[in-house]
This record gives C-alpha cells, structure tokens and sequence, in this order.
C-alpha cells in the first residue's frame, strides 16, 4: 500500500511539474522582446560577443545566452520554459525537502512567483535580458543551495573525476551570469566551506566549486569597464555621486523595499499568516510577546500591501512612509 501511494505520489508530481513545464513554454512564446533584447539581436549584439564583451561588463555567460535567446525563438522558448521549471523544482524541494514535495508545493511555488509585482515581473520574468540575469542568476543560488543542504553526493573512482570537473564548471558559469550573484555566491561558499569542512568528500567537491567560481569572479570583475565605472571614468555608468552609503540608502528606500517588499500583497499576508501560524504551534516562547508579534506581522502586511494602495496617494507622505517601511522590513525579514 505504501510503495503505490508512493508511485501514485511520483506519478502525479511528475505531472504537475509536466503542467508547470507547459504553461512556461506557453508563457515564453506569448512574451516580447522588449528593450535591450533587440540589441542584442542585432549587429550590435554580435560585436559585443565578438571582443568577449571587454569594456562592456563581466557577464560572459549571460550576455551570450542574450544573444542567442534574442535571436532565436527556438533557443529562448524551450531555455524560458526549463530554467523556470527548475526554479519551481528547487525552491519546493528546498522548502519541503527532497522525499516530502507534493505536487501542491510546485504549484504554490510557481503561484508565489507569479504574484510579485507588477513592475518587479516586468523587470524578470516580462523581459528576457531582465530573465537571463536575475531569474537564471536566481536558479544559480538556489541549485547551489540545494546542493549544500539536501544532496549526499555518492561516486566511485571512476567518475570521481568527472564529479570534481563539473562542479569546477559550474562555479565558473555561476560567476559570469551577474555581479551581485557573482558577490552573494563567494560569501555563500566561502561560509559553506566551513559548513561541510567534516564531509570528507563533499567538502572536497566544494572546494572544486569554490576554486571555479574565483576564477569566474576574477574574469568578471578584471573586466576594464569595472576599473572605468569605479574610477569616474565612465560618464553612462557611474557609481554614487551623493555617496555610496547614502545611495544605497536611497536605493533601498525608494525601489528594494518598494517594489519588493511592499507590492507583493499576496505573498506578505501569507508569508505573515504562516509565520504566525507557526509562532502559536510553538509551545515555547512568552504569550505576550507572541501576541506583539503576530500583531505588527499582521498589521505590516495590511498596511503595506493594501492600505497604502486602497486610499489617494496624496494623503501620504510617499518618502517618510517608503523610509517607515523599509525600516519596517528589517524586522520583519
């Protein structure tokens, strides 16, 4: 009886992620080219590829898988509808784990996805130059994540080799997709090194990674537009010019926080609501502190993704209320 749920379990899983699969090839067909992507379709694009990209940016990979995916349809449809199931895949098995992901996890991580913003869809998901750099650069962390966490890697002598090469491959392609995965994936593994030091050989295949990704980062990064930028020598792309503390402040203000953490209704009440949840399924922890904090979970969410929006944009101070929120989202990540 166990083992036929169980093949029932798979079959129906295997299904569910065959939709998913679907609905994204679907998805990637209907979806324009807009912006940059015909640029890089063009003429333009190809002398790009033809210097290696050298004074333009350290994106090796992504800015090749631009060109092709905006040149072909044959290429961007089927990669669209793959790196967008494998985003769903790993983000439910990171949650649920590896034997325990239903086919209701897949469909509620690819609902969530989808219920982001408006302006944060148009920048990924709507806009194929915006999907190679944070959607696929999204799936880099996840995978490597999941690999960190789930996955008890088993070898002979015989592909040993094989496994070390691969995982070498993968950290250079994981650092020339986009400069801040590139900077989160060296903090993630170099704290991950000390993480598995006492797993004998998986310590030792991350270290292959590591290795890999260095050299990426040093491929990137010792790209001449970088020394440009950051010596004020390119007047297009410069850094701040208010101060970089002070920009980054900004920054977070009045987009990070906007349009991530305050637009996406859907997913802060259910984020909030399942927290909460959680919180009173807990028999430890002070009741009244439960109760404060179930309370500004609750009310943060509300006031965010709905009050804001139902009244006259005129009856609020848009700047002291993007800074009260942004500071507000510190305590509730």
């Amino acid at each position: 009886m166990v083992r036929q749920e169980r093949v029932s379990g798979t079959k129906t899983n295997t299904l569910t992620i065959l939709c998913i699969f679907i609905f994204f090839i679907i998805l990637g067909f209907i979806t324009p080219l807009t912006g940059d992507d015909w640029t890089w379709g063009s003429s333009i694009g190809l002398h790009r590829l033809s210097t290696g990209y050298v004074g333009y940016n350290g994106r090796v990979v992504s800015n090749t898988l631009e060109v092709l995916i905006s040149r072909y349809a044959l290429i961007r449809v089927p990669l669209y509808a793959i790196i967008n199931m494998l985003l769903i895949i790993f983000t439910a098995k990171i949650i649920a784990g590896p034997t325990k992901t239903r086919s209701w996890h897949y469909l509620a991580a690819t609902g969530f996805f989808l219920t982001i913003s408006t302006t944060v869809y148009a920048q990924s998901f709507g806009w194929f130059a915006g999907f190679i750099n944070y959607v696929f650069g999204t799936f880099i962390i996840f995978s490597y994540y999941y690999w960190i966490t789930r996955v008890k890697p088993t070898t002979s002598m015989k592909t040993k080799w094989l496994i070390f090469i691969g995982m070498f491959i993968w950290g250079l392609i994981s650092a020339l997709i986009i400069e801040h995965v590139t900077i989160y994936l060296l903090c993630l593994s170099a704290g991950s090194l000390v993480y598995l030091r006492k797993q004998g050989f998986k310590s030792h295949l991350n270290w292959s990674y590591f290795i890999g990704l260095i050299i990426g980062s040093l491929t990137m990064f010792l790209n001449p537009s970088y020394i440009r930028i950051f010596t004020g020598h390119d007047t297009l792309r410069h850094t701040a010019q208010n101060g970089l503390i002070d920009q980054g402040l900004t920054m977070y203000t009045n987009q990070m926080a906007k349009f991530i953490f305050q637009q996406n209704g859907l997913l802060l009440l259910t984020l909030s609501i399942g927290i909460i949840v959680l919180i009173y399924r807990s028999n430890h922890g002070n009741t009244l502190l439960k109760s404060i904090v179930s309370f500004y979970l609750l009310s943060y969410s509300v006031f965010a993704a709905f009050i804001r929006n139902l009244f006259p944009i005129g009856n609020f101070d848009i700047r002291a209320i993007n800074q009260y929120l942004a500071l507000d989202i510190l305590l509730f990540g």
